[in-house]
């Protein structure tokens, strides 16, 4: 089958093909892995630790929360599905004087109010009280992000000292009192990612304790859903858990259901994730709900997920195994929750000829970054 070039080039028309244009506007167009904060187009392995971020634990009422400290943001900001979370209502929000908010991409962000708060860094703490400016919830973005009007409250001192060799920056509260927080420095993909460490006999299944990221932006009435990365020799159920704060990991602890799909012992350091699930429905799997879930299952059919599988895996109980896929022309094939198919593999990606003008509009992604 000819390209769209060489159609082109059949039908008597001259085309100039540059590669290297090609290669520019696939960056530009947002192919590259781009830290909206940072404001730089990254394209290599190495460069991902550049990505890590600052995050903090603080106290808004009885809650601990994490939030991420960005010098950048001039206000501080909360997510609404977290300002609810917190048992807070619109009655507390302020209505007047409501910024114009936009994010890196020119986008308005939508402005519910501003809540006054007593934000504390540790249980006794004086605290401070700062406004809390509540936006409409974006994902991939901080639920709280804790801007340069806290860090000026807080006579905040922010030291990246020493993170060349691994070490976390130092952030020092100088008012009310003076205090070195606990720092948690990282990667925003990981927040989501869930370890245990699991030792299990030849096709045993137990329940075990699973350790969140330190920096993972839950609070302790949160549901999560925990459930498995690749199909190995330990298979995670998918399990919804509780979670409650464990001092001695300085993270949430919940619990996870898997089993050894093997014929030998299995000690290993096991890597799962988490998503939050505090507005599903749960049923007991039970005689008494049988019609219930007939009906829920009716009305929401199960999921199916593809996940990947190992070549050292050495599974002996029988798994639904895929060996070909393929994917129809004609369908859209959405990549994650927000419908994004830029990075999606398909006959239809998208082929450049001749030149272009490069404008704003083209360079300036149209999404929602990070306030």
């Amino acid at each position: 089958m000819a390209s769209d070039s060489d159609q082109h080039a059949n039908a008597g028309m001259p085309v100039k093909s540059d590669s290297n244009l090609a290669n520019r506007l696939f960056t530009l167009a947002g192919y590259s892995n781009i830290s909206a904060t940072a404001n730089m187009v990254r394209n290599s392995e190495q460069n991902k630790m550049l990505d890590k971020k600052v995050y903090i634990p603080v106290r808004l009422g009885r809650y601990r929360v994490i939030g991420m400290l960005d010098s950048g943001a001039g206000l501080t900001l909360m997510q609404y599905s977290l300002f609810r979370r917190l048992d807070m209502s619109d009655s507390r929000l302020n209505k007047e004087n409501i910024p114009e908010l936009k994010s890196f991409s020119d986008s308005e962000i939508e402005v519910h109010g501003q809540a006054q708060c007593n934000l504390k860094l540790y249980p006794g703490h004086a605290g401070f009280s700062i406004g809390i400016w509540v936006i409409q919830d974006i994902p991939g973005s901080p639920e709280l992000l804790l801007g340069a009007d806290l860090m000026s409250k807080g006579q905040v001192q922010l030291s990246f000292a020493g993170t060349e060799q691994g070490h976390s920056p130092t952030v020092k509260f100088m008012f009310p009192t003076e205090y070195i927080c606990t720092v948690i420095y990282a990667v925003p993909s990981q927040l989501c990612t869930v370890r245990a460490y699991v030792t299990l006999e030849p096709a045993e299944e137990a329940d075990i304790d699973v350790t969140l990221h330190p920096a993972a932006m839950v609070i302790r009435t949160d549901y999560i859903l925990v459930s498995a990365t690749q199909i190995g020799s330990i298979a995670v159920v998918p399990s919804r858990t509780e979670i409650h704060f464990d001092s001695r990991v300085n993270a949430y602890v919940g619990t996870a259901r898997v089993i050894n799909l093997t014929k030998r012992k299995v000690e290993c350091l096991l890597d799962c994730k988490m998503e939050l699930i505090n507005s599903y429905q749960s049923i007991e799997f039970s005689e008494t709900n049988r019609k219930v879930l007939c009906n829920a299952m009716y009305h929401n059919p199960l999921g199916r997920e593809v996940l990947l599988e190992p070549c050292e895996s050495d599974i002996s109980n029988p798994v639904l195994s895929i060996n070909s896929l393929t994917v129809q022309d004609d369908l859209p094939v959405p990549v994650n929750d927000w419908g994004d198919m830029s990075d999606t593999i398909s006959a239809k990606e998208p082929t450049f000829t001749g030149t272009a003008d490069i404008s704003p509009e083209i360079i300036e992604p149209a999404g929602l970054d990070i306030p």
